[in-house]
């Protein structure tokens, strides 16, 4: 699935030119949408090849992320998100608050980026996750990341 973005005229002739110079591409940008076994959602955008706020060599963390909640805009736009690599069980995690205060989801699954945690490459797809929460232990999420396309006509 690929999402379209309007896009101004003048950014066409801007990336023509950085083509034209040889510029390197940027990281593309991802659309993540994470459901519940009930339907709920939880989105955000996010780089393809994010700079972490905080990395181990098992997992990463991007914070300040604007996440929408069943279809609400977090609040303090300060939300954490966290993607772990196999050694860490994969999966990843939504925190509220800077840093992550406080644990929304915590998955395990597969590991949904390439790379080392402190310069990972996300790869789009679609992810079965499992909860280890203790409230929602057990419960399975269906992690969707999709390119956004970066001009529409």
């Amino acid at each position: 699935m690929n999402f379209q973005v309007p896009c101004p005229k003048w950014a066409t002739v801007v990336g023509l030119a950085l083509a034209l110079l040889g510029a390197s591409a940027r990281a593309e940008t991802l659309l993540f949408t994470l459901t519940d076994s009930n339907g709920g959602t939880a989105s955000w955008l996010m780089d393809s090849q994010p700079v972490p706020d905080w990395s181990s060599t098992q997992a990463f963390r991007v914070y300040g992320v604007g996440v929408t909640y069943f279809g609400q805009q977090s609040v303090s736009r300060q939300d954490t998100v966290q993607f772990g690599n196999a050694i860490a069980g994969g999966g990843g995690g939504l925190g509220s608050g800077p840093q992550g205060g406080f644990a929304l989801v915590k998955t395990t699954g597969p590991q949904i980026y390439t790379g080392s945690e402190s310069a990972p490459t996300i790869v789009p797809g679609t992810y079965v996750l499992t909860s280890v929460l203790a409230r929602t232990a057990g419960e399975v999420y269906t992690l969707t990341v999709s390119p956004v396309a970066a001009c529409s006509r």
